[in-house]
């Protein structure tokens, strides 16, 4: 709704903020990536709709194209906490990014899970 309220083009990625609970994640918020800061203003829009400027962050990242199933995301995140074993450095958290609406069939939508490194 407040996307069609406000004429806000459709973009990608979708972001869903993730949690991890017992060994696995799962999804907290999701929000829509405007292109840019001129689209939107940044505050609340209603009770549920809140408009942020998301920060510069750095991140390892895995993709793959399928469903985000929790058996993709696991796989996700077992590789990625690999990487990060490897290279001696320490996520604060992770998000998932989708690419595709929902009229892409699931088995051929881009999904991408993000380790956000601690500053």
């Amino acid at each position: 709704m407040h996307i069609k309220k406000q004429d806000i083009p459709m973009t990608a990625p979708v972001e869903m903020k993730m949690e991890e609970e017992d060994g696995e994640l799962e999804m907290a918020t999701m929000g829509f990536l405007y292109q840019d800061t001129t689209v939107g203003e940044v505050g609340a829009d209603g009770e549920k709709v809140e408009v942020t400027d998301v920060p510069a962050m750095t991140v390892y990242s895995y993709a793959w194209m399928g469903p985000n199933n929790s058996e993709n995301v696991a796989v996700a995140k077992e590789a990625l906490t690999q990487e990060l074993a490897a290279q001696k450095v320490t996520a604060e958290g992770f998000r998932l990014l989708g690419y595709n609406g929902p009229s892409v069939p699931k088995a051929k939508r881009t999904h991408e899970l993000q380790a956000i490194l601690k500053k």
